[in-house]
């Protein structure tokens, strides 16, 4: 009996693989390719949906953006002018053709003025005995010049700290000179279209406003063919 098994055993793995057994082993093998190529297909998938461009931002963030701006840009502007605003007051501007000293004009918007017609020549720097013609501290204002002018009211001892002050501001375009027309005011100063009172003379504010206008230049437009003096 046993020889007969033995010889039966033999005799199946000369015969090979039953049937049944082959087919699993050729379903086996077509598989095998086709999960192999599974994975590269869905790499491929992965690469080419992270390769698609991101949607852009769309038509209302540009139009947030752009009234934004429109708004930001002007206040912006609005602040640094503000910033950029030195000691004095503003005053309005008025045209500044030349004109002959002492001739007939029209009249300035301020008194001192601070822009308006003016003389072709300015005054020389420096401390004034006497009070410089309107039309020539025009000139000087249009030179980029700072006017201290003073109430001679004020007595000898306010003049002579306006010859100290004119002294002590040589290095600057500087010019004084007493002002009977400052009213209750003892020292006004001007710059072209701006102009500070001082009730009081007060040696801080006028040195900060020469400081901040001595030797500006203004724009062609408000003084044509201005010179310096």
């Amino acid at each position: 009996m046993a020889r007969r098994r033995r010889r039966r055993a033999s005799d199946a793995r000369a015969a090979g693989p039953a049937p049944g057994d082959a087919a699993a082993d050729t379903a086996a093998a077509d598989d095998a390719p086709a999960k192999a190529d599974e994975k590269p297909k869905r790499q491929r998938r992965g690469q080419q949906s992270g390769a698609q461009p991101r949607p852009g931002l769309g038509r209302g963030f540009w139009l947030y953006f752009a009234f934004m701006m429109a708004v930001l840009i002007p206040l912006n502007l609005f602040c640094l002018s503000n910033l950029n605003q030195g000691p004095g007051d503003v005053q309005d501007v008025q045209e500044s053709p030349l004109v002959d000293s002492g001739g007939s004009r029209e009249p300035y918007a301020t008194d001192p003025p601070t822009s308006g017609p003016r003389a072709l020549q300015p005054a020389a720097f420096g401390f004034h005995l006497s009070t410089i013609a309107d039309e020539v501290q025009v000139a000087n204002l249009c030179a980029g010049h700072v006017i201290v002018h003073f109430n001679p009211s004020g007595g000898a001892a306010l003049e002579a700290e306006m010859n100290r002050v004119a002294r002590e501001l040589e290095g600057y375009d500087v010019v004084v000179h007493p002002d009977a027309g400052l009213g209750d005011s003892e020292v006004v100063l001007t710059a072209l279209l701006v102009m500070q009172r001082l009730g009081a003379y007060d040696k801080a504010e006028v040195y900060n406003f020469v400081r901040g206008y001595s030797g500006s230049r203004p724009a062609a437009e408000l003084c044509p063919g201005a010179g310096g003096g």
